[in-house]
């Protein structure tokens, strides 16, 4: 699939589907991650430049993801192969491919598989850009401004 038809994959997949949760970092790095997861699955590839380019996400964290990914042997997980299923036919109904990227990333970030380490290394990776290059601009260690405007949906990633 070419990197156009990816971003605009993404970018019909996120107006499904909220690019982050306000005030909840883990959860909107989690939400990163399966962005770049499922650029890599379309692309067949997990160049993180490449998947870089596409969502709008740092390199170093989709390269940390990437590698992740493999570490934990999740490319060859079923319920990675769940996601590449659900991937499969390109659906404009998001509700599968939602639960399917939900079901990965829940067997990702489980204890097992995830340090607490690895998810602050993601987060600071991520530095708080949003899926389609927003900003989630940082405060002070527990207060966040909203995103800005620019970049915040689904728009900014096509």
């Amino acid at each position: 699939m070419s990197p156009t038809e990816v971003r605009n994959y993404l970018d019909r997949f996120y107006r499904f589907t909220e690019p982050y949760v306000e005030y909840d970092d883990p959860t909107t790095t989690f939400i990163a991650c399966g962005a770049a997861i499922i650029a890599s699955i379309l692309m067949d590839s997990i160049s993180a430049q490449s998947i870089s380019v596409i969502t709008r996400l740092p390199v170093n964290f989709v390269a940390a993801v990437m590698v992740g990914m493999e570490v934990q042997s999740m490319w060859d997980h079923e319920r990675t192969a769940g996601l590449r299923e659900a991937l499969g036919t390109l659906p404009e109904d998001f509700a599968d491919v939602d639960n399917a990227l939900l079901s990965v990333l829940e067997e990702l970030a489980s204890p097992r598989r995830m340090s607490r380490d690895f998810e602050r290394v993601l987060e600071t990776f991520r530095s708080g850009f949003l899926v389609g290059g927003g900003r989630q601009h940082w405060i002070d260690s527990g207060t966040h401004e909203p995103p800005t405007e620019e970049g915040t949906t689904a728009s900014a990633i096509a």
